[in-house]
């Protein structure tokens, strides 16, 4: 069965975080929760780091199963 994986990418169109999934929705949770953990992050070390700051865009894949 094939798998989707979901990739934040920031303004500079750099993947930040993501998340894989058995569907696009639970492929873009899984990534929106890992943005939400990294953001955090970033502001606990003192970083002003939002997404409202710096939007990040998703982008969603197909894991096509080569077996």
């Amino acid at each position: 069965m094939n798998k989707y994986q979901c990739n934040a990418h920031d303004k500079d169109n750099i993947p930040r975080v993501w998340g894989v999934g058995e569907t696009e929705k639970d492929a873009k949770e899984q990534c929106e929760k890992a943005l939400v953990e990294y953001l955090d992050e970033k502001h606990r070390k003192g970083s002003s780091y939002s997404m409202n700051r710096f939007p990040f865009k998703f982008k969603i894949v197909e894991i096509k199963d080569d077996y």
